[in-house]
């Protein structure tokens, strides 16, 4: 299932976090910071205005490689992380690559493919926590610029960003590739002014890009059967395992997933294939038993 969000930074004036999430939005992406040098006077506002409205919540860095990796990591952190950006439950940190000549700021394939795992490694040691965004131009992706297999482990997903183009359509695929940045117009409910807007692309979703998500549980769902509330994990492939519905509204807290309910055939539906499963599995536990003890 796709999810929505939005960036914002010093250019932008939220003026009802409610409404953000009203209009679709799971996150919210605040500029930290940039370089060693700027912070976003509103960040802090952003940051718990955001959370405070339930939206996922996360920091970004805009990095300068006229900085050496540690100062840009020292300042990043020395602002985002009181604010919780690196525990359980915000969204992931995002490196935000772009040039930027009125700071001196350029890009090349030298530079950028050494920076980019230095600062990671560096981030992760000084916060305790695996999970980075990158992003960039969908032109630098596709064009070769950036050598994710260089650099992107199992923890680091990739965003793209392209305009003009339907949300999903990044023209570039990858394995880590999670988001898709297709618009920095998109008129949001509660803020004063357009702003940047993403979608998640593939198998990803806002759970996946929280800090404190298992991995294993990207794309999977808790249904909840709204006539008799019961509950299960509905895994991707139409598999599923009960959860006690007492525990129900903490699980879904905890996860930070929506709540979603199935009608009572398709529930039926599932709980058959989970019954036959679950008896084919005992069948062949005890036929195993049995041959053990001969």
């Amino acid at each position: 299932m796709a999810d929505y969000g939005i960036d914002v930074s010093g250019y932008n004036t939220i003026t009802n976090w409610s409404q953000v999430r009203a209009g679709g939005n799971a996150w919210t992406w605040a500029k930290a910071t940039q370089g060693d040098y700027y912070t976003n006077p509103l960040f802090g506002g952003q940051f718990a205005g955001s959370s405070a409205a339930g939206l996922i919540t996360g920091a970004y860095h805009f990095p300068d490689p006229g900085v050496s990796v540690a100062a840009n990591v020292g300042h990043f952190v020395s602002v985002a992380a009181p604010l919780g950006s690196f525990g359980d439950g915000a969204l992931l940190p995002m490196l935000d690559l772009e040039d930027s000549p009125a700071d001196g700021i350029a890009w090349n394939a030298g530079n950028v493919n050494s920076f980019v795992p230095a600062f990671r490694d560096a981030l992760r040691a000084a916060t305790g926590q695996a999970k980075l965004c990158v992003y960039a131009p969908q032109s630098w992706w596709a064009g070769g610029m950036l050598r994710p297999n260089d650099w992107a482990d199992a923890d680091v997903y990739l965003c793209a960003a392209r305009y003009g183009v339907a949300p999903g359509d990044v023209g570039w695929s990858h394995p880590r590739l999670a988001v898709h940045q297709y618009t920095n117009a998109a008129p949001t409910p509660g803020s004063a002014r357009p702003t940047d807007r993403s979608v998640t692309v593939g198998a990803f979703d806002a759970a996946a890009l929280t800090i404190g998500e298992d991995d294993e549980m990207a794309g999977f769902w808790f249904i909840g059967n709204a006539d008799t509330g019961e509950t299960a994990l509905l895994y991707p492939n139409g598999d599923f395992v009960g959860v006690d519905g007492s525990n129900y509204s903490a699980v879904i807290s905890a996860n930070r997933i929506p709540k979603l309910d199935v009608p009572q055939n398709v529930w039926n539906d599932m709980v058959g294939r989970r019954k036959a499963e679950l008896d084919y599995l005992g069948g062949v536990i005890s036929g195993r038993q049995t041959q053990n003890s001969q």
